[in-house]
């Protein structure tokens, strides 16, 4: 299962770009993920929520954008979302296309606690 991989690499994004003492804070990770990525969102899910039940990010929840799978005709120069995942444009039927986006995994931001109110 390659999602504990990535869960924990997402982790490790997060411990890179949070202060160890502001770790407990984390609430949200907000990623994307490209519908023909390989990745299986539930998957992914259930292995982040393992791992941060055992780490100071304790509580912290997986929010999963989903990325639509897009590619450019240079044909007809249309941009489209073939929704059976080939490289077919499906306005014009030409092969002579490009990937444009949907293959991706991103994290896109780290939302923290809020404690300047001094509410925890």
């Amino acid at each position: 299962m390659h999602e504990l991989s990535i869960a924990q690499d997402i982790l490790s994004i997060v411990e890179r770009a949070v202060p160890e003492q502001e770790r407990n804070l984390v609430r949200t990770v907000k990623v994307a993920i490209g519908e023909q990525s390989g990745v299986v969102a539930d998957s992914l899910q259930f292995c982040f929520e393992t791992l941060v039940s055992e780490s100071s990010m304790r509580g912290a929840l997986l929010s999963i954008d989903p990325v639509p799978f897009t590619v450019h005709c240079r044909n007809c120069d249309a941009t489209s979302s073939p929704g059976d995942g080939t490289m077919v444009c499906p306005a014009c039927g030409s092969t002579d296309t490009e990937i444009t986006g949907g293959t991706d995994l991103r994290v896109l931001e780290v939302e923290l606690e809020d404690i300047s109110d001094g509410v925890a």
